[in-house]
Order: C-alpha cells, then structure tokens, then sequence
C-alpha cells in the first residue's frame, strides 16, 4: 500500500480553518487494493479539511466516470458518479463527549497521531457509490442498447438443473 501515500495527509502543520486537497483517481488507485470490485476509473476528488482545535472535518467532493460491466449483458460502461460526503475526525480522549453530528461519519484517532490516510474512505466511499447504480446500457448520460447477441444467448441458454444429491435433503424433517 505504498502507493497510497500520496493520500496522506499531515495535519499537525495545517493552520487552523479550512485547507483544500485535490486527487485523481484512476486504476492505479484501485490496484492498490486486493480484489476491488472497481478496476478502473477517472474521478476528480476534491476534499476540504476543516481543522479545528477538537476535530477535523473532511467533505470530500467526487465527480467523475467509474467503469462497470452492464448488469443485463456485460458491457464495459462509464458510468457519471457526483456525490459528496462528510467525515468527522474525532481525538480518542473526546469520545465521552461525543455527541450527534447529522449524516457525517465519525472516526477516531490517537493524538499523537502526525497523518490522516484518506485513501481508504475514498475507496469505501466510491464502492459504496457503485451499489447505489445498477448500471445498464440504458442508464447512460447517451442510452444504448444492450447487446443483442448476449442477450440472445441467454434466452436459449439451457436451464441448470438441479444436483440429485441435493434432492434427497427435502425429505429431512427439522423438529
């Protein structure tokens, strides 16, 4: 995971109030990661880091194209993403007074921690975008048709039948 340093960020020099960051992530990103369910992408992220004297508040910003097969035929499709989300970076010593902060995500750190790693809440983050979209031909910015002979070949494919072996475990009787 060394190629994710670039997604460090050292908080101790940041002046109190707001400090902007912007990243590119793209396949390598994603390679970072064993078994991603993304393997490509092109997403602008652009975070603002609120510093404050107790807490740190991350909005991260994300617009950009992840790829994903179409659900119905296979397709390799780009898909828009643009959302924006909130994390709340709390001290480990504050979570007695931890108290309702909305829709952010609260997450803790040691103060004598020096670095943030971002990298992983943007990976979670886009993964989780992903299950939001059932990507279709259909659902594109420019629709298109799904392709015909995918389709048509899992219109005469055969249906699977069932092992026998599993048959005989519909006469047990559970008590």
């Amino acid at each position: 995971m060394h190629g994710l340093r670039d997604y460090d960020i050292a908080f101790v020099g940041l002046p109190q109030g707001v400090s902007h960051f912007d990243f590119r992530i793209t396949k390598a990103f994603f390679d970072q990661f064993p078994n991603s369910i993304i393997e490509n992408a092109d997403v602008r992220v652009h975070m603002d880091f609120e510093k404050q004297p107790s807490f740190f508040l991350l909005k991260f910003h994300m617009s950009g194209t992840i790829e994903q097969h179409c659900y119905r035929c296979h397709a390799l499709l780009e898909m828009p993403v643009s959302f924006e989300r909130q994390v709340v970076v709390k001290f480990e010593a504050d979570v007695e007074d931890d108290e309702d902060d909305g829709d952010a995500d609260v997450i803790y750190i040691r103060r004598s921690d020096t670095h943030l790693s971002v990298a992983q809440h943007i990976y979670d983050f886009l993964t989780l975008c992903l299950l939001e979209y059932r990507a279709s031909c259909d659902q594109l910015p420019e629709p298109r048709a799904c392709d015909p002979e995918v389709l048509a070949r899992l219109h005469t494919a055969e249906p699977v039948r069932a092992d026998a072996r599993w048959a005989e475990l519909k006469n047990i009787k559970i008590h």
